[in-house]
């Protein structure tokens, strides 16, 4: 069943780190009956290799069926290639793939400037304010392109409108009070 071939896995690789963490310790041995305790070791090895292969063969299957629909199939792709490539590194074309996944997976915005207010606006401020970096909001999933670029296909196009650009110094405002009063000694 490919539902399960990933849990299988993951058991058969649970197993065979129990025993190794056992193996270092050995031999142990119980008080009470005056003997050591015997465990029966099991190589995992070759059934690991299976359930690997099997679960390769299906991430890969499953991943290039994916890659064929929207943006959150790609996603999806990408998240099972990226485990295939933990698992199983350099298998078939993963890492092309991958690349691919990411490209179809990701959402571009062009975003756009347009001043309305009647008043020149410095082009250093024009590109601090149109450069997304450091909002921090771009991500793996999310870019943010101010030039448009040729081969890019668009998701969605921000324009961001100026009406009313205000530039003021920092001002700090301070008062001092001085308050006195006469407390007589020995009273409440």
């Amino acid at each position: 069943n490919p539902a399960i071939i990933e849990s299988i896995y993951e058991t058969y690789v649970a197993l065979s780190k129990r025993q190794e963490l056992i193996r270092p310790i050995l031999p142990l041995s119980i008080k009470n009956e005056n003997r050591n305790a015997v465990f029966n070791f099991v190589d995992y090895a070759l059934d690991i290799n299976n359930a690997k292969n099997s679960l390769s063969d299906f991430l890969y299957t499953n991943a290039t069926n994916l890659l064929n629909g929207n943006k959150l199939d790609a996603r999806k792709a990408y998240d099972d290639l990226a485990y295939l490539n933990e698992i199983n590194p350099n298998f078939k074309d993963v890492d092309v793939l991958l690349e691919d996944a990411h490209y179809k997976g990701t959402t571009f915005v062009l975003v756009g400037l347009e001043n309305q207010t009647n008043q020149a606006l410095p082009s250093r401020l024009e590109d601090d304010l149109l450069n997304f970096n450091t909002y921090g909001l771009d991500h793996s999933w999310t870019v943010f392109h101010n030039q448009k670029e040729d081969k890019t296909d668009y998701t969605y196009q921000l324009k961001m409108l100026f009406h009313r650009i205000d530039v003021s110094p920092e001002i700090l405002n301070e008062k001092q009070y001085l308050l006195e009063k006469e407390v007589r000694d020995g009273f409440e």
